[in-house]
This record gives structure tokens, C-alpha cells and sequence, in this order.
């Protein structure tokens, strides 16, 4: 009797095909992993909730440093130095009530006062885009991270005072610090931890299949790159498109290819026809400048009403733009054009 039970219990699951069962238990865990996530951040802000709801002098700090960082806006008003030290004095009761901030680097060292708001640990992202200014963060925590990757976007140091920057580094640090002739406008905060600390590589790639970050594991990190994203249930294939436009050719010294432009605007509403780029987004990517990134936006604000825009979330610009975003499908627009029938000539860095 025992023996047909068991016998029983495997031929009712051995009647759904093994690819079935393994296909389930990847949804199965993915939406455990999900719940679990909801879970803990509904946890999170009910305990947090309860916190404020019941101290009145928090909710109080709370509510008056958001209304006083809404006072400040761009921070070029009469008040905003006054609106400033406000806000830093309400920081000091909001940390107690909030434990964990995410802000960007500026804001930060806007709000809070090194001596009075202290972080176990400060998580700085994006470091090869911060400059020597995000250095400060080291006095809001005892221990901090340094998140970056110096084979991508770096500091372009776009509007700073240069020589008064380096004047002021051979004042006060020339000599007593390390490598202290690295501390200039574009050095990156990571490049400065990286003289100091050995960094631990993240070697697994969830975002891209294979055959898309394959050139930059080739180009950038030898090869040691894992991708893990499964592209057999990608139904935009294949995953990488070379599209030659006839008589596509660059304007002189300009930075843009009219050409180019109108072939890929034309190709993304091509797309957005195509049942299987249903509700995916697009980004388009000019390799040399902005002035091209620009007519591909103006063209497509010309073709597309502005409820698809948004929907397919649209943007338009350089790599650095991309850079800690992503989009479904990314046109690359090369801008640039051979002469005859030979490669493209080789350019520096904006050229």
C-alpha cells in the first residue's frame, strides 16, 4: 500500500515535463525573493511610522527640514545661507528618527554637521564621478564603502577654478600626504581610495546578456566578468544589431551626422510598431558629443507625441548620461564617417 502511495506521488509530479517544474521553481523564487524585499521595507517604515507618530519633536524635525530644504530650492536666495544652518540644526533630530539617508554627495555635506550626525557606515556610489569634494563624506562614518569603476565615466571637473584648486593643494598638503600631486579637479574619490586600499572586484553581471557586455569584458576587464542573465527568454533577438546608413556622413568639423539622426529615429518608431518591443524603453547614445544627442531628441519631439516619450521613458545624450541607468533597447549613434572605403580614422577623447 506504502508502495503505491510513493508511486502515486512521483507519477503526479513526474507528469509535468522537467523543464516546466524548473521554469516554476525561477518564477517561484523570484517572487519569494520580491515578497521577502516588500516585506522588510514594509517592516522598515511601520517601525519607523510608529517611531515619529509617537514623538512629536521628531515628526516636528522631520516635517520643518523638508519644508526648509523646499525653501532653499537652488539655494541662490536671500535666505538660503540662514535656511542652510536650519536645516543642518533639524538634521541632528531627523537622523535619530530616519537611520539610513541616501542623498547626493553635495546635499549631504549641505545637511549634516560632522560633529553632530554620525553614520556606522557611509556608502559612497558612482566614486569614479566624485571629485576631491566628496573626500568630506570620511567624517560621517566609521567605516565607508567606495562603489566604482574606473574603466567607466570619470570626473570632468566641468566649471571648477583649476588653478585655484592646485594652488590650494601645494599650500596645505604638498609633502605631508601620500601622492599628494594626485589631489587635483580630476582625480576621482575611487582613484584616491585605490592608492591606498586594495579593491574587491564584483565580478557578477546581472543587467546585460552575454553577447552585449562580452565587448567590455574583452576590452576593459580580461575576461573575468561573469554574466549571469539568461538570455533564452529574451524575445528581442539577436541582441546586437549593425545597421550601416547609406551616405551617412559627418558635417565638416560639427559633431553630427543629419543622416545618422534621421535613420535612427526612424528605427526606434519602427520598433515601438513591433509587438515584441511592447512596453520596452530606449535610450539613444551619441559617441561623439552632445550636438548629435541634441537633433536626435529634437527629431524625435517632431515624430512622437509626448505620452510615448514618456511611456518608453526616452533620453537622448552621451555615455555619462547613461551612466548608473539603463534603458531596454539602446540605439549608438557613431556620428563620425570613414573616408571611402576605409575604417573610421582614430580620434582622442572628444575629438
Amino acid at each position: 500500500w506504502k508502495w503505491k502511495q510513493f508511486a502515486g506521488i512521483i507519477e503526479e509530479i513526474t507528469a509535468e515535463p522537467y523543464e516546466e517544474l524548473q521554469k516554476k521553481s525561477v518564477e517561484l523564487s523570484k517572487e519569494l525573493r520580491k515578497k521577502t524585499a516588500e516585506l522588510a521595507a514594509n517592516k522598515a517604515w511601520y517601525h519607523l511610522l510608529l517611531n515619529t507618530e509617537q514623538n512629536i519633536e521628531i515628526k516636528q524635525a522631520l516635517l520643518g527640514w523638508k519644508l526648509t530644504v523646499k525653501k532653499i530650492g537652488k539655494g541662490t536666495g536671500k535666505n538660503a545661507p540662514v535656511l542652510r544652518k536650519q536645516a543642518r540644526d533639524l538634521m541632528a533630530k531627523c537622523q535619530v528618527a530616519v537611520p539610513a539617508w541616501i542623498m547626493p554627495v553635495g546635499k549631504a555635506l549641505e545637511n549634516f554637521n560632522p560633529s553632530i550626525n554620525r553614520f556606522d557606515v557611509a556608502i559612497v556610489d558612482e566614486a569614479s564621478q566624485s571629485d576631491l569634494s566628496a573626500l568630506a563624506i570620511m567624517y560621517f562614518a566609521k567605516k565607508v564603502i567606495i562603489v566604482g569603476d574606473d574603466k567607466q565615466v570619470s570626473t570632468m571637473a566641468v566649471g571648477l577654478d583649476i588653478d585655484r584648486i592646485n594652488a590650494l593643494r601645494d599650500m596645505y598638503i604638498k609633502d605631508v600626504i601620500p601622492n599628494w600631486h594626485l589631489y587635483d579637479a580630476k582625480t576621482s574619490l575611487y582613484d584616491i581610495a585605490g592608492t591606498t586600499y586594495q579593491s574587491l572586484m564584483l565580478r557578477e553581471h546581472f543587467r546585460c546578456v552575454p553577447d552585449i557586455i562580452g565587448y567590455s569584458n574583452k576590452l576593459s576587464y580580461n575576461f573575468e566578468i561573469k554574466p549571469l542573465r539568461d538570455s533564452s527568454n529574451c524575445v528581442i533577438v539577436p541582441p546586437l544589431v549593425n545597421y550601416r546608413v547609406m551616405n551617412g556622413q559627418r558635417e565638416g568639423r560639427r559633431k553630427i551626422n543629419v543622416q545618422e539622426a534621421e535613420y535612427l529615429v526612424s528605427l526606434m518608431v519602427a520598433c515601438m510598431k513591433q509587438p515584441e518591443y511592447d512596453r520596452k524603453t530606449f535610450g539613444a547614445i551619441s559617441l561623439l558629443g552632445e550636438d548629435q544627442a541634441k537633433l536626435i531628441q529634437q527629431i524625435i519631439f517632431e515624430r512622437l507625441e509626448p505620452s510615448v516619450i514618456q511611456e518608453r521613458r526616452i533620453l537622448c545624450g552621451n555615455a555619462s548620461h547613461f551612466q548608473g541607468d539603463e534603458r531596454d533597447v539602446i540605439f549608438l549613434s557613431m556620428v563620425d564617417s570613414n573616408e571611402g572605403d576605409g575604417p573610421l580614422k582614430l580620434s582622442g577623447e572628444g575629438a
